[in-house]
């Protein structure tokens, strides 16, 4: 039986310490004991994001002035 979490193994493979092979079969075992209900899955504690109201949420553009180009004016199709 694995005894390590999904995050774990990973954890273990990317520093080196298993190779892909016992990753994958690992994982492999890990997964299919969650789904047949022998290894428990214990919920996470975080935090919930925070809550905005929908008005709050709402931005406006930001005003500018008008941009002006200076310069010759180039009929299109005559950049040459």
């Amino acid at each position: 039986m694995i005894n390590k979490t999904l995050s774990e193994l990973a954890e273990d493979f990317s520093k080196g310490d298993i190779d892909a092979t016992t990753y994958r079969k690992n994982r492999g075992a890990l997964l299919q004991g969650i789904v047949a209900g022998q290894i428990p899955v214990h919920p996470i504690d975080y935090l919930p994001p925070i809550e905005v109201e929908e008005e709050a949420a709402v931005t406006q553009p930001m005003a500018r002035e008008t941009t002006q180009i200076l310069g010759e004016s180039v009929p299109r199709g005559n950049l040459s």
